[in-house]
């Protein structure tokens, strides 16, 4: 494979990544959100809101990431793969998530 043809098989793979990681996200969010939607139900304070908040996210968020782990590793495998070939030091935080650099 050429270095264009990886390059963007990579930026393919990166924006795989960040799919991957805002549909966690985006599950544990409703989990969180229906902890809240449960306190206020049963007629509950602010503290037992933001208790209801954290367990709801880790109840739901929890198996989420267990259910993508292996599309995780697998992309993440790929991903490794693909940079030490290209030498490009890979991206973190928030470059990773919206691939703003994405390799040159």
């Amino acid at each position: 494979m050429e270095d264009q043809e990886k390059k963007a098989e990579l930026n393919k793979l990166y924006g795989q990544q960040a799919a991957v990681n805002i549909q966690m996200s985006a599950i544990a969010l409703a989990g969180s959100i229906a902890g809240v939607v449960y306190s206020v139900k049963k007629g509950n304070g602010f503290w037992p809101g933001v208790g209801y908040w954290i367990l709801g996210g880790m109840v739901i968020g929890i198996p989420a990431r267990i259910a993508f782990a292996n599309k995780k590793t697998s992309l993440n495998a790929q991903i490794k793969t693909l940079e030490s070939d290209l030498k490009v030091p890979p991206l973190t935080g928030i470059q990773l998530l919206y691939n703003m650099n994405g390799v040159n």
